[in-house]
């Protein structure tokens, strides 16, 4: 049985030019192989350049190279199940799913982006962490994190809002919105009123284009560009990691230091670690 896309290239096949049929050919000829190589190199394979295999992508209606070879790995992985399996290896499929998110991060984060959430959380003199349902878990990460390195970091609770930490939001303040499958409607009205006090609004979302990505001062996503209905929150848990680790690189304060003394002090004195 032929793969979705295998039949993909071959009904476009006719319509390529000499060039790209070379592409096409290898593709179907080699479809492990090339789930693995980069369009530099699939061009060298297939006796043809990179430019060429580019465009083969956007002709076949992917947004791009990247975009086409998600495509033949997943097709590829379908593939190599077996019609005797029993039941899919659900556990090493888990694993896939999140090392493929990992590996798309990078090149779909802009860096600019980070250094200016992490320069916006500096700057903030009050911190408001909003993170309903799914998110909740990411939220109070950073919120933890976060709260040794400034004073005023307030988290929306799973029971509602505290209205009085919402109140000394101001113009200076930075709102951290968490917004994963399924959306709250929650995050929206803390986004509002947010917006309502002037405070710079920071989203953390799977992509670009969901409800509320669209409404961010500073956008970083986690899942761009992906059509599965795989979802994971492990990825906005690292992008929370960069913020911690590039506000600690900046931190260069007298208060930051000392608020981490007086940390160092209470843990030591409470003996509250085991190591």
């Amino acid at each position: 049985m032929k793969s979705t896309f295998d039949q993909l290239i071959r009904n476009w096949h006719p319509s390529l030019s000499k060039g790209q049929q070379k592409v096409a050919d290898y593709l179907m000829k080699h479809q492990e192989k090339s789930a693995f190589l980069t369009a530099s190199e699939l061009g060298k394979e297939a006796g043809t350049s990179e430019t060429t295999v580019i465009r083969v992508s956007y002709v076949l209606g992917f947004r791009g190279y990247s975009d086409m070879q998600h495509t033949i790995r997943e097709d590829w992985l379908k593939d190599g199940q077996t019609d005797n399996e029993e039941e899919p290896d659900v556990f090493l499929r888990v694993v896939k799913e999140e090392q493929e998110i990992y590996e798309r991060l990078p090149s779909q984060l802009d860096m600019k982006d980070v250094q200016k959430a992490v320069d916006a959380l500096r700057a903030a003199d009050n911190v408001y962490i909003g993170s309903h349902g799914s998110s909740y878990a990411a939220g109070y990460w950073l919120y933890y994190s976060l709260r040794r390195w400034k004073e005023r970091v307030s988290l929306s609770q799973p029971s509602g809002v505290l209205v009085e930490d919402l109140n000394e939001i101001t113009k200076d303040s930075l709102f951290i919105l968490f917004s994963f499958p399924r959306y709250r409607k929650e995050g929206k009205d803390l986004l509002s009123l947010a917006r309502k006090f002037g405070a710079t609004v920071l989203v953390i979302t799977n992509r670009r284009f969901s409800p509320l990505g669209r409404e961010a001062d500073i956008l970083l996503t986690t899942e761009e560009g992906r059509t599965t209905d795989y979802h994971s929150i492990a990825p906005a848990m690292t992008i929370s990691e960069m913020l911690i680790q590039g506000l600690a690189e900046q931190k260069g304060t007298d208060a930051s230091d000392k608020k981490q003394q007086r940390l160092e002090t209470l843990f030591a004195h409470q003996n509250i670690h085991l190591e």
